[in-house]
């Protein structure tokens, strides 16, 4: 009996101890940065409230991103939204990539998306036509290289965008951008095509219950397509998308192109069906 109960002493402090203080897993946790420009007039006001809050309501009701985690940047804060963070001028983007940069961890991703006027007078780089001092897609890609994330989706949406597409891609990000890298100064659909893609079920082209970044892109230059069909007017805008991080960017992408790897492996967390 005694040398029963000093071998199982022997046990208990041989045994290894168990980690009491085990820091616990960090899940990776979706954030949104959503900017619309100024808008000009009363109709265009309206368009760009409609896209920028549909697309608000679409992250947080249909894939859960909580909602001080989706920073919704407009030309105004409307009386009794509470949904609008702060304005879309230069000085408050800047503060919102800030505190972006503070609460943003390594294993988190970003969906940037930006609406809105755009011309290309500083010769060949997107200028965003903002409430006060205009941001060109230079500032934004310094901005955004500030962020501790790799994972960043950003979706520029105005005319001329394609520009954008050298100062955002990076290797970890996907960047897609409404316009090729050339004069395409028309008003653009992309961005309607692009947030619509949450509330039809034909977007899960796989059908395997969940929407891809590039589910959503093909959508969306699908819907751009059938616009200008139906108009039976020239198409002035041509979608690009990059996810390889050259910064040259597709328009067509299938199994045999460089880009879409990455996009087709990134998720919004949604059930586009049952």
């Amino acid at each position: 009996m005694k040398f029963a109960a000093i071998a199982l002493v022997m046990l208990i402090v041989a045994a290894p101890a168990l980690p009491q203080d085990a820091p616990p897993i960090e899940l990776p946790r979706a954030f949104a940065l959503i900017i619309c420009g100024i808008s000009g007039d009363e109709p265009h006001y309206e368009k760009f409230w409609t896209l920028g809050t549909d697309l608000y309501y679409a992250l947080r009701d249909k894939c859960g991103y909580p909602e001080d985690r989706i920073f919704f940047l407009f030309e105004e804060k409307p009386q009794g939204q509470q949904i609008v963070r702060a304005t879309s001028r230069k000085a408050d983007i800047i503060k919102a990539f800030v505190e972006l940069k503070q609460k943003l961890r390594p294993k988190d991703k970003l969906l940037i998306f930006i609406a809105g006027h755009a011309d290309d007078e500083k010769r060949a780089h997107t200028t965003f036509h903002l409430p006060g001092p205009d941001m060109t897609d230079e500032d934004l890609g310094k901005l955004v290289d500030t962020l501790p994330v790799k994972r960043i989706t950003t979706v520029v949406t105005t005319p001329v965008s394609g520009h954008a597409m050298r100062y955002l891609a990076k290797p970890g990000r996907i960047t897609i951008t409404a316009t090729k890298a050339d004069k395409e100064l028309s008003e653009t659909v992309f961005p309607y095509c692009f947030v619509k893609a949450f509330e039809d079920e034909t977007a899960d082209q796989n059908a395997d219950g969940l929407l891809s970044v590039l589910e959503i892109f093909r959508y969306a230059k699908e819907k751009v397509l059938d616009f200008y069909l139906e108009k039976n007017i020239i198409c002035t805008e041509h979608a690009m998308i990059d996810d390889d991080g050259d910064g040259i960017g597709a328009r067509a992408v299938d199994e045999n192109a460089k880009d879409g790897k990455r996009a087709e492996q990134e998720y919004f967390e949604i059930r586009v069906k049952g």
